[in-house]
């Protein structure tokens, strides 16, 4: 019997080590798991700053003191590709909350005629000075040093003159293709409607001419 309550105890005292022992192991592992999540973020953030933070030197001095993008004149060129950039200079310029030189009239400046102020929408109110110019013009220097802020930054697309002209030939065709097209369908509604109206005019006639003898003949009879 003392040896039955002797084996008891015995494990009683190993279950009670063991359990300790699987208590200080979870406290040390969530111990270590958190310490390892607080660096990861500490890391993590120490990243986004660096990311964050400009670069050394003359580029650090230049954000510093730049508070928006510089003014942009794109110049657009023919089947360059130069509708795809003003969309993007769209975008850019919609969400720095720009100010755009946009036509009075129309989608460009009046082109083919000499780029002039006049061609220009008004500045809207708040804006102390256009930002960006995109829209299809035929340059003049001298207009757009008056319009634009001083020192405007000046782009434009370019592409290999051979693929260029080629693209303007089927361009053309099918431009003309088109007008042609639709002078054909103008013409042929005209002429229908010509011999609608003359076939109108001739019914019109034959009815006023016999209602005319008709009265003649009442008129006659009755004297």
């Amino acid at each position: 019997m003392m040896f039955y309550s002797l084996g008891v105890c015995a494990w009683r005292y190993r279950i009670a080590g063991l359990v300790i022992t699987l208590g200080i192991t979870f406290l040390v592992i969530l111990m270590g798991s958190h310490s390892l999540e607080s660096s990861l973020k500490i890391q993590e953030k120490q990243r986004s700053d660096q990311r964050r933070s400009p670069p050394k030197g003359l580029a650090l001095n230049l954000l510093q003191t730049r508070t928006r993008s510089p003014p942009l004149v794109f110049l657009k060129t023919h089947r360059t590709g130069a509708s795809t950039v003003q969309n993007l200079l769209f975008r850019m310029g919609e969400k720095d909350m720009a100010t755009f030189a946009f036509p009075r009239q129309g989608f460009h400046f009046s082109y083919p005629n000499k780029f002039q102020i006049e061609f220009v929408d008004e500045l809207p109110s708040g804006s102390e000075y256009f930002d960006i110019l995109s829209s299809s013009l035929r340059f003049d220097v001298s207009q757009l040093k008056t319009l634009m802020p001083s020192d405007p930054f000046y782009a434009a697309s370019a592409r290999y003159s051979a693929a260029t002209y080629a693209a303007s030939a089927r361009y053309s065709a099918v431009i003309h293709a088109a007008s042609a097209r639709y002078s054909a369908a103008t013409y042929a509604a005209s002429a229908r409607y010509s011999a609608v109206i003359h076939a109108a005019s001739a019914r019109y006639s034959a009815a006023t001419y016999a209602a005319s003898a008709r009265y003649s003949a009442v008129i006659h009879a009755a004297s």
